[in-house]
């Protein structure tokens, strides 16, 4: 792979991981999640681009907001992207609780 090759900097690494969210396989989530991790341990911080795709790929509402408070943390700038991607992420978890049976 490309990325194998390429030096490991802030910017490949959200590259990889905001392409990877896209997807939403287990396999790209899991990556994804790999990724973030290596990020963290060599203390490099991830855009706002990629903290809005692992906040779409959370699979609960307390994982999401782990991502927010870390790039809060980090003092990366949020967008109206992030923000849009929390609404989703909310609404998807709660719109199943409207769904009524005829």
């Amino acid at each position: 792979l490309l990325f194998e090759e390429l030096e490991k900097n802030e910017e490949i690494y959200s590259l990889m991981i905001a392409g990877l969210c896209k997807y939403r396989s287990s396999e790209c989530v899991a990556r994804a999640t790999q990724l973030y991790k290596e990020m963290c341990k060599k203390n490099q911080t991830p855009t706002v681009e990629a903290y809005c795709g692992l906040v779409a790929i959370s699979r609960t509402w307390p994982e999401a907001l782990f991502y927010v408070k870390d790039c809060a943390q980090k003092h990366v700038k949020p967008n109206i992207r992030i923000f849009n991607c929390l609404i989703e992420k909310s609404t998807s978890m709660v719109s199943p609780l409207f769904q009524y049976s005829s």
